[in-house]
């Protein structure tokens, strides 16, 4: 687990998270154990949201084409990923319909009401955007 040891890598964290929310293995058996089924559902939910962010910044740097959007309101869910907030972010689109998700942002660079964000396509639900960040 890397208690005295070198640091995980980000895809090993995210593993062992991974592990523990679903409660494979003897560690993640005891922490589900001590969370309580709540708990682990809210860090299941953080794990999803901070995968769609790393999928979003791939597809972004790859030159996956967004939209523009204007946010609507920002609201905390009170979950955390390495110190970063989940959010529920509601956005208006350019053609007047509005979109609702809950996304992993950098705590320094949190949308506001009336700010431009980025959206793109989701490749893992399609139908439905993904946040690409501030534009």
């Amino acid at each position: 687990m890397g208690f005295f040891g070198k640091r995980p890598s980000k895809e090993e964290a995210m593993r062992q998270a991974e592990d523990i929310a679903e409660g494979r293995g003897l560690v993640g058996k005891l922490a589900r154990a001590f969370m309580g089924t709540e708990n682990a559902q809210r860090l299941q939910g953080g794990l999803d949201a901070a995968r769609a962010s790393q999928a979003a910044a791939s597809a972004v740097a790859a030159g996956v084409p967004t939209t523009r959007a204007t946010v609507l309101s920002v609201v905390d869910t009170g979950q955390m990923v390495n110190h970063d907030p989940v959010v529920i972010l509601t956005a208006t689109l350019p053609d007047g319909s509005s979109v609702q998700m809950q996304i992993l942002v950098s705590k320094l660079q949190i949308p506001r009401k009336g700010d431009t964000i980025l959206l793109m396509d989701n490749p893992a639900q399609p139908g439905t955007f993904a946040y690409a960040g501030l534009a």
